[in-house]
Order: C-alpha cells, then structure tokens, then sequence
C-alpha cells in the first residue's frame, strides 16, 4: 500500500468518522425535540379530551340517559387526563354504575337537566396546531392519528358553529318550526357526541 493511497484511506475514515458524529448529534438533537414536542402534545390532547368528555356527559345529562358503556368510558377519560382526578365526578359514575348492577340494567334513567346551546364552545389544539412540522419526527401511524384528530376537530367545530346557527332561529321561529330547529339542535348534539367519541378513541392511540 502506497504512501498516497495511505493517505487517501486515512483522510477517508477521518471524513467518515466526522459525518457519523454530526449525524449522531443531529439524532440526539432530534430525540430531545421528539421528547419535548410528545410531552407538549400529550398535554394538548389530555385537555381536549377532558373538555371533550366533560360535554359528552352534560349533552347526555339534557337526553337523560346514560348507558354502561358510556359510563365507563367517562370514568376512564377522567381517571386518565383529568387533572386532580375529578374524584367528585368519579364517584358520581361509581354511583350509576352500581345502581346498574344493583338493577341489573345496562341503562338508567337521570334527571334531565336543561343544555345551553351556548355552553357548546368551539376546540383547538393550541400546540398542535402551530406545530405541525415535528409531527415528521414520529412514525406514519403517531403522524396519521394526529392528523385524524386534527380533521375531526374541524368536522366538530362546524357542528358547534351549526348549534349556534340554529339556537339564534329559535329566537325568531314559533310552533312547528321551532320543533324543527329544537330537533336540528338535537341532531347536532348527536353528532358532536359521536364525532367527540370517535377522536377520544384516536387519542387513546397517541397518549
């Protein structure tokens, strides 16, 4: 082996050994944000998720019915994300759930409380949404059921928008037609319900 090309190898693992400490940098630069941005995220959907429960329950409050099944993806949710664990509102689940036993039903009836149209309040995810790039950081399945929440987000707030739409006819509708935009509303409470269900399950993916 020549003195050149002694040289040439020499230089070449120098320049290799360089490239893979830059990469292994850029990588731990990498994790630190993937680190920070999960922990950022989490909270985001942790608190989308309690104010997405926490209205499910009191549209169901208005209809005046609960289900098991429901009942305990309440109390999950809040024993997950609720901040102080929201003992309170546990307790109160606990107690439906054994009535149910007791009664051995998988329904029960509650007192039906009267809904506020202007209690259903549009959502966003103040981090999420102004972050998007370090969503390329995690995986396609981490990166597609973000994207998901993100799109049932809108999907819901345009039903939010149509609750507020509706509730301002009521002002100025009268006998059959108020009926109709009532049911309108309803409709919408359904669907606020079912699409808030639906986004709670893909953040259960990604927490």
């Amino acid at each position: 082996m020549g003195p050149l090309f002694h040289d040439f190898l020499i230089g070449m693992l120098g320049w290799a050994s360089g490239t893979l400490s830059l990469m292994a940098i850029e990588w731990d630069k990498d994790q630190k944000k993937k680190k920070g941005a999960k922990i950022s995220i989490d909270s985001d959907l942790k608190n989308f998720a309690v104010r997405l429960i926490a209205t499910y329950s009191k549209i169901q409050r208005f209809f005046g019915i609960y289900d098991r099944k429901t009942l305990q993806k309440l109390k999950s949710i809040y024993e997950k994300y609720a901040k102080n664990n929201e003992s309170e509102i546990i307790e109160r689940i606990d107690e439906l759930l054994k009535k149910m036993d007791q009664d051995q039903v998988d329904e029960i009836n509650v007192p039906r409380e009267n809904f506020d149209a202007l209690g259903v309040k549009t959502y966003s995810l103040p981090f999420v949404e102004s972050n998007q790039n370090y969503l390329l950081l995690f995986n396609e399945n981490y990166q597609r059921n973000i994207l998901e929440i993100l799109t049932n987000m809108n999907n819901l707030n345009e039903e939010v928008e149509l609750v507020m739409e509706f509730y301002h006819k009521t002002f100025n509708t009268q006998g059959q037609q108020a009926r109709i935009v009532h049911g309108n509303i309803e409709s919408c409470y359904r669907n606020i319900q079912r699409i808030s269900i639906y986004i709670i399950d893909h953040i259960e993916r990604v927490v």
